[in-house]
């Protein structure tokens, strides 16, 4: 019984920290999203000017 105790901790760990790394990802995707979107306004008020 322990060990099965043990392999379900190692497991949730495992998991955590997966979870943890999505979450960097998924911050790091935002940023990405907002300059895209800066540079999308940008573009558009310099097609706008021509």
């Amino acid at each position: 019984m322990e060990s099965m105790e043990e392999r379900l901790m190692d497991a949730m760990k495992a998991v955590a920290a997966k979870v943890d790394g999505m979450d960097g990802i998924a911050k790091h995707l935002a940023q990405i999203d907002l300059k895209l979107a800066q540079q999308d306004e940008l573009l558009d008020r310099v097609q706008t000017k021509c």
